[in-house]
């Protein structure tokens, strides 16, 4: 009887066919309502924007002030780090340093975290040495830069991020 009535029903509305028959084969074999995995999948979406916005950041270039002095000093001292609050972080090295540090540029990505250890590992030869922490290499500003902007590049093409050059460049930092 069922086969019966549901043929007549194709036949009288062939709209159902394809609005209905897919969902009334997906809860058949699934055991679930179709409004079940809609559900589902948008609670998906949420946790990943959330989860997003958790890791995103920023990736940043910094000199110290002390020894570049403004271009005319050391040129082959980089700091390269994460942050997700980019002006608190400026805030925060003033405590370090008499002259400030410079962020000579900052990169706006989705996972902060991710990035920084790609840089890292992709510069670790050019790691500076004798107790000066992981985020300091031993290369010019200018190298640093091409370096992490062709790392970055990479990962965007891969990743993707969320405004396109965002904060392209800091400026002179802080004093």
């Amino acid at each position: 009887i069922f086969k019966k009535k549901f043929i007549e029903i194709l036949d009288a509305q062939p709209y159902y066919c394809v609005c209905f028959i897919p969902q009334i084969l997906t809860e058949i074999l699934t055991r679930h309502k179709l409004e079940q995995w809609y559900r589902a999948i948008e609670d998906v979406k949420v946790k990943k924007v959330e989860h997003e916005k958790t890791k995103s950041g920023f990736i940043y270039v910094a000199v110290n002030n002390d020894l570049y002095r403004d271009g005319n000093g050391f040129d082959d001292r980089t700091k390269i780090g994460e942050t997700k609050k980019i002006e608190k972080r400026k805030e925060d090295y003033k405590t370090y340093s008499a002259d400030g540090f410079l962020f000579m540029k900052t990169w706006f990505v989705k996972n902060r975290f991710k990035v920084e250890k790609i840089i890292k590992n992709e510069l670790k030869n050019f790691k500076k040495k004798d107790g000066a922490g992981e985020e300091w290499f031993v290369l010019s500003v200018e190298e640093t830069l091409t370096k992490v902007e062709k790392v970055i590049k990479k990962y965007v093409e891969k990743e993707g991020y969320f405004q396109d050059d965002y904060y392209k460049n800091s400026g002179k930092g802080f004093n």
